[in-house]
């Protein structure tokens, strides 16, 4: 008997602490790429709100409009109602800006298909957005590369 009693009194805690933890919504991943762009949501949907973060990963320019290899990244949250397939979407501009202004964009969520402006996203892993994401990174630092190149042999002539 006593062996049952320790085993009952080991898993008590475990048992109390599992009875007082809340699970959270699963997160949802939606990606769309370009060849000079990764734009993917990170969101939670309950009931009809959905919350999340949608990172912009794109290739900067120089004022000529040329690629030149950097990346700028932004992070934009948003809050988003959906009734049927009509996603409604409210994100401030840029969070490191200081205009207060606060966007809406309307859109559709058809089965795996997230549709806002003229961006098709598509259901995703979390590690395809990485792996996209590393991608567009890869593609900078090789592009930063042969600008650096460029710039050497015109100096070496």
């Amino acid at each position: 008997m006593s062996q049952l009693r320790r085993t009952l009194l080991t898993l008590l805690p475990a048992i109390a602490l599992l009875a007082g933890c809340k699970s959270s919504p699963p997160k949802s991943y939606y990606l769309y790429t370009t060849d000079l762009a990764v734009v993917w949501i990170e969101c939670t949907t309950v009931g009809n709100r959905i919350e999340g973060n949608m990172w912009v990963d794109e290739m900067d320019r120089f004022d000529n409009g040329e690629i030149n290899g950097d990346i700028k990244n932004i992070k934009l949250p948003f809050d988003a109602e959906l009734e049927g397939e009509t996603l409604r979407v409210i994100r401030k501009a840029d969070p490191t800006s200081k205009d207060p202004q606060i966007y809406a964009q309307m859109g559709t969520l058809k089965g795996d298909t997230l549709t806002l402006d003229e961006m098709q996203f598509h259901l995703a892993s979390r590690v395809e957005c990485f792996e996209a994401s590393r991608k567009l990174f890869t593609r900078a630092h090789d592009t930063a590369k042969a600008i650096r190149a460029k710039k050497q042999d015109a100096q070496a002539k």
